[in-house]
């Protein structure tokens, strides 16, 4: 599986995440069972991101592996 196919997929399924995290909260609100919470205000907040900016936690992620393995290979 090459590079590309590996990043469209972790796209596709950060993008997927957000979606399901989000529906729970709308159900919740639905049924009203949302509480406002710090911990619902954290959850919606990066249920949003993950929807609006898969690829900017993709790039995050890709950045701290590639420090740490430069800071072992040093």
């Amino acid at each position: 599986m090459s590079l590309k196919q590996r990043r469209e997929i972790a796209y596709w399924f950060m993008l997927l995440v957000g979606i399901v995290l989000m529906t729970i909260q709308l159900i919740k609100y639905y049924n009203d069972e949302l509480q406002y919470t710090t911990g619902e205000m954290i959850i919606n907040v990066i249920s949003v991101a993950l929807m609006l900016f898969p690829r900017f936690i993709l790039n995050m992620a890709e950045k701290f592996i590639n420090s740490k393995k430069d800071e072992n290979d040093a």
